[in-house]
């Protein structure tokens, strides 16, 4: 299956502008966003002073599918309740096929980072507890989710040390 997304492609969403730069699966792919500062949100990018700008990267993730939907509306719901998803950025409006997510690129995984060391009792614990309290929000507002979900969105549990 050919992805509708190339790299170098601009994408156009609700508060900002994206350039594809790498495509890390089928339906995921890595963008830059560039943030110029001191320049008002209305104005035109081409009239900001380019020389006070600094550079994001972003995650896109798209695919024609009723899940992309609901992860959009799952996360709109729960982001203002914990800090242990990965947050939803902007929704891409152009092109509106296929339709597109952006997200907090982070800068590391918890599978990746519990592979380069061996994670200290304090660390299984602050990631224990990180999952508990998601789950503990997701729960309480009477949403069910598979052992199968958990695991394939693993690497959007936000990873930080506690220590």
């Amino acid at each position: 299956m050919s992805s509708l997304l190339r790299i170098g492609q601009l994408l156009r969403g609700k508060t900002g502008t994206y350039t594809i730069i790498k495509q890390l699966h089928e339906s995921i792919w890595l963008a830059r966003y560039e943030i110029y500062l001191f320049c008002a949100l209305s104005c035109r990018t081409d009239l900001c002073d380019k020389s006070n700008q600094s550079e994001q990267t972003v995650v896109i993730k798209s695919i024609r599918h009723f899940r992309l939907e609901n992860e959009r509306d799952i996360l709109k719901h729960f982001q203002s309740q914990t800090s242990s998803l990965r947050p939803l950025i902007d929704e891409i409006e152009d092109p509106s096929d296929p339709p597109a997510l952006v997200l907090k690129h982070l800068d590391d995984d918890l599978l990746n980072a519990s592979t380069m060391q061996r994670l200290t009792r304090q660390e299984i614990k602050h990631v224990a507890k990180t999952i508990l309290e998601a789950l503990k929000v997701l729960h309480g507002d009477g949403y069910v989710h598979t052992g199968m979900l958990l695991l394939n969105n693993f690497q959007d549990i936000k990873w930080s040390n506690p220590g």
